[in-house]
Formats: C-alpha cells, sequence, structure tokens
C-alpha cells in the first residue's frame, strides 16, 4: 500500500482525518507525526474556534440581556403610571417591584457575561413561558410581550398563533367561571430558554476545558 503523505494535507483536512482513521490503518503512525509536527498550528486553529464560538454565544446573550433591561424600564414605567393615576395597589407593588429587580439583575449579569448568574435570566424567561385563563382565573407574565402559541375552547377548541405587547404581570381572579378557557405558550421565551441553557453549559464546559492540555484535534 502506497503510504499517504500527510504533509499536503491542510490542518483541518488532518482533524478530519484523525476523528475517522482506525488506528490499525497502517498510516495511523504517519497521521500522528504529522499532527505532531503541527501541534502549535493546530492549538491556534482551536483557539480561533473557541474564540469565535464564545464570541458568538455572548452575542446571542447580550441580546437577551438587552430585552430584560428594556423589560425592567418598561415595567417600571407603566408601575409609575399607575402610581399617578392610582390605579396602583399593594398587591401591583409586590409583583412589580420584584419582577423590575429581577429584570435588571438578569438583564446586567447577561450584558456582562456572568455565565454563572445566566439561571436568573433562565428563570425570568421560564417564568414567562405560559400563560392562562383556567376556570375564574386569568395570568400571565411577560417582559415587554411574546409571540404565542394558544389553545382556547368555549363551545369549541381553537387554535391559533398571536403576538402582543404587554409588560409585566396580570393576575386577575374572577367570580364566576371565565366564558373562555385557554392556554398560551410564549415561543419567544422558549427560544430564550433553551439559548441560554445551551450558552451556559458550553461556557462552562469550555471554561473547564481550558484548564486541562488540550490534545491534537
Amino acid at each position: 500500500m502506497r503510504a499517504i503523505d500527510y504533509s499536503k494535507y491542510s490542518t483541518a483536512e488532518l482533524c478530519d482525518v484523525r476523528a475517522n482513521i482506525d488506528p490499525s490503518s497502517p498510516n495511523y503512525e504517519a497521521l500522528k507525526n504529522e499532527l505532531s509536527n503541527r501541534k502549535d498550528e493546530i492549538n491556534e486553529m482551536q483557539e480561533k474556534a473557541e474564540a469565535d464560538a464564545f464570541s458568538l454565544a455572548e452575542n446571542r446573550v447580550k441580546i437577551i440581556g438587552y430585552f430584560q433591561i428594556a423589560a425592567a424600564i418598561a415595567i417600571l414605567f407603566y408601575y409609575l403610571i399607575s402610581i399617578f393615576d392610582s390605579t396602583a395597589s399593594v398587591l401591583s407593588t409586590m409583583v412589580a417591584l420584584p419582577v423590575i429587580v429581577l429584570n435588571a439583575i438578569a438583564g446586567i449579569t447577561a450584558i456582562r457575561d456572568k455565565y454563572s448568574y445566566y439561571w436568573l435570566s433562565i428563570l425570568n424567561q421560564a417564568l414567562q413561558i405560559p400563560s392562562i385563563a383556567l376556570g375564574s382565573i386569568a395570568a400571565t407574565y411577560s417582559g415587554l410581550g411574546g409571540a404565542y402559541v394558544y389553545i382556547s375552547w368555549n363551545t369549541e377548541f381553537l387554535f391559533g398563533v398571536t403576538a402582543s405587547f404587554s409588560p409585566g404581570f396580570s393576575f386577575q381572579q374572577y367570580t364566576g367561571n371565565l366564558t373562555t378557557q385557554s392556554i398560551s405558550i410564549d415561543i419567544l421565551a422558549v427560544v430564550f430558554v433553551g439559548a441560554l441553557i445551551t450558552v451556559s453549559e458550553s461556557k462552562s464546559t469550555a471554561n473547564k476545558s481550558r484548564k486541562i492540555q488540550r490534545h491534537p484535534c
């Protein structure tokens, strides 16, 4: 069998061969030698790939962070209006202030890339996923608004998609059952939670991997 000249391969091609070659192959040792010769080049390539991945992840989380800061400002604005027009209550205050603080802290930690505190953003977004109108209770929480998939029923079941701008938290209990019952899922909140969990896990893993010796490819 003719020996393969791995010196003509690009670094990316070498890494691809390394991932697929059988250790019993007669070319395995030649591949290992070429990988060893290009150790510095491979490490540099891996560092660049990690840096690019981190940069993309940070940008995604920062966008979510800015949304949360905007939500904190919007909810504070509506709360101040309710004070001025005398519609604010003890209950609305007890809900609004923690929500404002949660959005503000979650947004700041996301923007500043404090990945160990991403759980605040995950919690904040997870709370926004469901909205219900069941029995005599209607409850919804939204940062700025959302894009919802919903099921509602009265005399018949309806399935649909809607979007709204409705910062803040709403909880209402009526004396009788609501005419129309519904359950809504905020798709944007689901996407944000998924992104935050993925980025948090990848950044944690990457930070740990930096503490151990990097192996070629």
